[in-house]
């Protein structure tokens, strides 16, 4: 099976193995084996950045999907060269793995969350936190929960707002990628 999916997360397993968690359109969010992808040689190691959208080729495993193949689609790498930017990705990243169940495909889940990293891609550093706010709402509207309007005005200014209180509600935890958010733009841009 072929898909176009983003990579949220990739955990070291075996001396040269990967578990990637990839979010698609067709399959949601899935964990799938990316063997050898950690040998010096790997063909598919620099298409599997966190945050990368890749064609992925997977086959069936014993103990699930298996990627046999990945090319990256697009890098985002203006975002990856901004810490604040990088940052904010992190935290729509995070939300994503938590907050989403696996194997439920949701094509509005799927146009935000890529809509979300184009936007972060093409800002400017000194827009970075009002596009970080106009995205987390986005994604709160494409997860089922809503913002009122003063609520999302008033959570526009450099500290944790409303809708940072209501991501930590919804996932029941304090999210690091808020804190990594916070921590860079508070030391580089005195927005």
């Amino acid at each position: 099976m072929s898909i176009e999916a983003v990579v949220i997360r990739k955990m070291p397993v075996r001396e040269h193995d990967q578990m990637v968690v990839l979010y698609s359109r067709e399959a949601g969010k899935m964990t799938v084996a990316a063997r050898g992808s950690l040998r010096i040689h790997s063909k598919q190691a620099p298409a599997l950045d966190e945050g990368n959208l890749i064609q992925c080729e997977l086959v069936n495993g014993k103990a699930g999907p298996i990627m046999t193949g990945a090319q990256a689609v697009r890098s985002y790498s203006g975002a990856k060269q901004s810490p604040v930017r990088w940052a904010a990705m992190q935290f729509f990243l995070q939300v994503i793995d938590i907050l989403v169940y696996d194997a439920q495909s949701d094509g509005r889940l799927w146009e935000c969350l890529t809509g979300v990293l184009t936007r972060l891609d093409e800002a400017a550093d000194d827009e970075a936190l009002a596009v970080f706010r106009r995205c987390q709402g986005f994604l709160l509207e494409s997860l089922g929960y809503g913002m009122q309007g003063e609520a999302v005005l008033s959570s526009l200014h450099i500290n944790r707002g409303v809708m940072d209180e209501q991501f930590e509600a919804i996932a029941q935890r304090r999210l690091t990628g808020l804190d990594l958010f916070y921590d860079i733009a508070t030391r580089q841009y005195p927005w």
